[in-house]
């Protein structure tokens, strides 16, 4: 088919890179883009599209009406970390003709911050599939689906670096076809599908209840770039950055969150659902709270 313009409503890092290789691999294509306001990466985006004579577009205007879109000569969509609604009309307007791009292998972990609750679950890999968007969330067919490994000791940052090649893929091969006029697009198994929550303030604090292992894998899924886990103990928020597993032992009556010993170096471990966690990264508001001095406290 012939697209007068395809619009990339983009942000982050794998915004950018996604729109970069959209310049390289299809140099006759004209692009647009549209950038939040509220993203940190926008300005980045809106200097690549400056240098490509690429105009940036106001979302509102875009989506005013089927008017506008007609004004603008949009008549194909990619969505690269973008979080503005999609309204039912466009999609309309627009059959077939709106790839989102989504960090999970779907139909599993539709909705929110996907690649955190893989890495909580104990996924062996994580993904990103592009699909054609439609009213609800995370439904649409599937266009192109890559994967990863996940590595024993990836943190979310890892695998936030790890599938932003993914995504160049997955949406290259999405407007390929669409330029081609011939876009292979599969339906989900929705009795297959799961969902995944959006995260709040609260969503960074431990669950001492569930086991060691989890709470090992939920300290790596919530660091940097993200908020970080977290802890009352003493008084005080703190912020747990690295821990072991270590050997269970059969307590008569388990209290989860307390101390049992204070280890070499002064790392506090921790009694746990199942399980002990050794903490050896533990920070407060003035830095490095080990080594940890106190045995009789409680993480909550």
């Amino acid at each position: 088919m012939t697209i007068r313009r395809l619009l990339c409503c983009f942000g982050g890092a794998r915004g950018e890179t996604v729109f970069d290789a959209l310049l390289e691999r299809f140099p006759r294509l004209p692009l647009a883009l549209s950038v939040s306001k509220h993203d940190p990466s926008a300005a980045a985006l809106r200097d690549r599209a400056a240098k490509a004579d690429v105009p940036v577009l106001v979302w509102r205007d875009v989506i005013a009406g089927p008017d506008a879109l007609d004004a603008h000569q949009v008549d194909a969509m990619a969505m690269v970390g973008w979080r503005y609604l999609v309204p039912p009309w466009l999609l309309d307007a627009l059959p077939r003709r709106v790839l989102v791009a989504h960090d999970s292998l779907l139909p599993k972990y539709r909705g929110f911050a996907p690649l955190a609750t893989a890495l909580i679950q104990g996924d062996p890999e994580v993904g990103v599939t592009v699909f054609l968007a439609e009213p609800e969330v995370d439904t649409g067919d599937v266009i192109a689906q890559h994967r990863t490994r996940v590595g024993a000791h990836h943190a979310i940052g890892d695998l936030m670096t790890r599938v932003i090649p993914l995504y160049v893929e997955g949406v290259c091969e999405g407007v390929r076809g669409l330029v081609a006029g011939n876009l292979v697009a599969t339906p989900q198994d929705d009795s297959q599908a799961t969902y995944s929550l959006w995260r709040d303030e609260e969503d960074y604090f431990l669950d001492w209840t569930e086991s060691a292992e989890r709470l090992e894998r939920t300290v790596r899924a919530l660091g940097p770039p993200l908020g970080g886990a977290r802890a009352r103990v003493a008084g005080q928020v703190v912020q747990i950055e690295a821990v072991t597993v270590e050997p269970d032992l059969p307590f008569e009556v388990r209290q989860v969150g307390k101390v049992w010993r204070i280890a070499e170096g002064g790392e506090p471990v921790v009694v746990c659902g199942t399980g002990l966690l050794r903490i050896t990264r533990l920070t407060g508001p003035e830095g490095s709270l080990l080594p940890w001095k106190t045995l009789r406290v409680r993480f909550s």
